[in-house]
C-alpha cells in the first residue's frame, strides 16, 4: 500500500516493502508525478529485500528498529555535489538534534553515538539530458540490532524513548530538502565548519584501505571540498586528500 502527504515541496510517500529504496527512486520516470509541485520526493520503506550500503554492501534493516528512507530531486546545476553525502550527514545530525540525540559523523558516511555507529548515507546520482537526479539513501538503526556485523553498532534510541516516527521522517526529509537546496545554491562552504564540529575522526589514528593494501595515518579534518586530510606515518609532515577510499579506525595502541 502506499500513501503521498498533500502537496507540498516534499511529497512523502511510503511503501510497505521494496527491493532499495534507492533502486526505485533512480528508475523512476518521472521522478515525480506529472503536474506536481513538488521538488522532491522522500520515499519510505518498512521492509527492504536489497537494501544498500557503501561499496554494495548490505544493508540489515527491520521494520520495527530501523529507518529505511531515500531522497531525491533533480537539477542542472550538478557542480557543487562532491560533498552530497557530508552535507546530507550534517542535515540527519542537526534533525536528531531535535529529538535529543547528539551524532557524530565519521567521513564520508556514516552517523555514530557512544556505542557505535547507529546509521549510514548512500548518495547516487543519475544524469540524463542536462539534467541531474541526486538520491540520498539514509539508514538508521532506531534500536540497537540483536547483532553487530563487521563493527560495533549501536541505535539512536532505546526502546522506552523512541519518537514518533511520522514525526521523524518529516523532520529528516524536510531538513534534507534544505541542505541541499543551501548546497545547489552555495556549494559545500556553509557546511563545512557544522560538519567540522561533529568530525569523528578528527585527531585519530586510521588505516587507509588502498587497492594494495593498508596505510596507517592520522586525520586531520576535511578541506573546502570535503575531502578527508590524512597525514600518513610515514610522512607526518604532509597532507594528503583522501576522495574515496575505505577508512577505519585505528586502535591507539596500534
Amino acid at each position: 500500500m502506499r500513501g503521498r502527504s498533500n502537496p507540498s515541496r516534499l511529497i512523502v510517500e511510503s511503501v510497505a516493502a521494496i527491493d532499495s529504496t534507492n533502486s526505485e527512486l533512480l528508475r523512476r520516470e518521472p521522478l515525480l508525478p506529472t503536474g506536481s509541485p513538488a521538488e522532491a520526493i522522500w520515499l519510505v520503506a518498512l521492509t527492504q529485500t536489497a537494501g544498500r550500503g557503501r561499496r554494495e554492501r548490505n544493508w540489515i534493516s527491520s521494520a520495527a528498529a530501523s529507518l529505511t528512507v531515500s531522497f531525491a530531486r533533480e537539477t542542472e546545476r550538478a557542480s557543487n555535489l562532491g560533498a552530497l553525502s557530508l552535507v546530507a550527514g550534517v542535515a540527519l545530525a542537526q534533525a536528531l538534534d531535535e529529538f535529543g540525540v547528539r551524532v557524530r559523523l565519521k567521513w564520508p558516511n556514516d552517523l555514530h553515538v557512544a556505542d557505535g555507529k547507529a546509521g549510514g548515507i548512500l548518495c547516487e546520482a543519475r544524469s540524463r539530458g542536462g539534467v541531474t537526479r541526486l538520491v540520498i539513501g539514509c539508514g538508521l538503526n532506531l534500536l540497537a540490532p540483536p547483532l553487530a556485523v563487521g563493527q560495533p553498532a549501536a541505535g539512536l534510541f532505546d526502546r522506552a524513548g523512541l519518537p514518533d516516527r511520522q514525526a521523524l521522517v518529516h523532520s529528516i526529509g524536510a531538513a534534507l530538502l534544505a541542505a541541499t537546496d543551501r548546497l545547489l545554491a552555495e556549494g559545500f562552504e556553509p557546511f563545512r565548519e557544522q560538519w567540522s564540529a561533529r568530525d569523528l575522526l578528527l585527531g585519530r589514528p586510521v588505516v587507509i584501505h588502498h587497492h594494495g593494501g593498508a596505510s596507517a595515518a592520522v586525520a586531520r579534518g576535511i578541506d573546502v571540498d570535503g575531502a578527508l586530510l590524512v597525514a600518513y606515518d610515514h610522512a607526518p609532515d604532509l597532507l594528503e586528500r583522501i576522495l574515496a577510499e575505505e577508512v577505519s579506525v585505528r586502535p591507539l595502541s596500534a
